[in-house]
């Protein structure tokens, strides 16, 4: 069973109504609202909850309020902007002063705001990752569930029939919808690894076993502690899995072609041969030297015509130390 890195997305819950964290699973059902899954099932949702309009008066980068904290020594910006993701059309993403709920919110982000620019200080309230974004003055905090890297023009690697853009098209709209997935998955179950290298022991559900997405899985382990189970229920793995950077933020798409590469064995032709795979890409970021990559795999059966048939498996790639 694959290991994952802790930095995952995490979604919390931090409304302007309900400052407390709260377990709020079924709201990430629609990609449009401002939830999304998390690294450990948990929701945290720093918006306003759609209660107050978004400030018209707000700079095109959709930044209402402009003075927030000092900028620190030590801070580095990215090198690539930022849009606001995951936030409803109606809502807005708040800016605080410190890293946590419990802070003074110094501005708001726009659900379409865009050109944000971002430093790299990351750090982490209870199971919630957030960073901090520049303000017209200084700087603010923002829960890292709702902002994803700006990337260029997309581009194809490899050829793909339209029957198999269809079919990845409908895999990934599935991670949505369980029920939708499951049409996908025929008798050989739907593997799901979160890593390039497929396990013996990595997750195989059924048609049925989508049937009730609440149910619970562990799903592989921390990187830094072996002993520490990623166990989510099927419905908020999926949707973890939707926040991947690589299908948010994707950079290429591999048609029968392998875009991502890194220094797991990827053992997909000996597990499925002959299958059909189609690859999200995300690059990374350059802070990061472009380590921080990241893809999701959605493998297929191919037909005696040679056109994909059901969907075999969902995997993650992405660097590992």
């Amino acid at each position: 069973m694959a290991a994952c890195s802790s930095d995952a997305p995490i979604v919390a819950t931090d409304t302007a109504s309900e400052s407390s964290s709260t377990t709020l699973a079924s709201d990430q059902t629609d990609p449009t609202t401002a939830t999304t899954a998390s690294a450990d099932g948990s929701v945290v949702d720093d918006t306003d909850g759609g209660t107050d309009p978004v400030d018209e008066s707000a700079d095109p980068a959709g930044i209402a309020g402009t003075v927030g904290i000092p900028v620190e020594d030590g801070w580095e910006m990215f090198a690539e902007t930022w849009f606001v993701w995951n936030v409803a059309a109606d809502d807005v993403l708040n800016v605080r002063s410190g890293p946590g709920a419990e802070h003074d919110i110094v501005a708001t982000l726009a659900p379409e705001a865009t050109g944000i620019s971002r430093y790299s200080e990351v750090s982490w309230n209870g199971d919630t990752a957030w960073g901090v974004v520049a303000l017209e003055e200084g700087a603010g905090w923002v829960a890292l569930d709702f902002v994803r890297p700006e990337v260029g023009e997309l581009t194809e690697v490899g050829s793909g029939s339209a029957q198999l853009r269809s079919a990845a098209a409908q895999a990934q709209a599935g991670l949505s919808d369980p029920t939708s997935l499951a049409a996908l998955v025929g008798p050989a179950g739907l593997t799901i690894s979160l890593d390039t290298y497929i396990a013996e022991d990595d997750v195989v559900l059924t048609s049925a076993d989508l049937a009730d997405p609440t149910a619970s899985y562990v799903w592989g382990y921390e990187y830094e502690e072996d002993d520490v189970a990623i166990e989510r229920t099927i419905e908020q793995h999926l949707r973890w899995v939707q926040g991947s950077p690589a299908l948010t933020s994707t950079q290429q798409v591999g048609f029968l072609e392998t875009v991502g590469s890194g220094n797991t064995i990827n053992n997909i032709d000996d597990v499925f041969p002959g299958s059909s795979v189609v690859e999200y890409y995300f690059g990374g970021t350059e802070y990061y030297g472009n380590l921080d990559w990241d893809a999701v795999r959605f493998v297929f059966e191919t037909d005696e015509s040679g056109e994909p048939g059901s969907l075999l498996a969902i995997l993650n790639a992405a660097w590992t130390p």
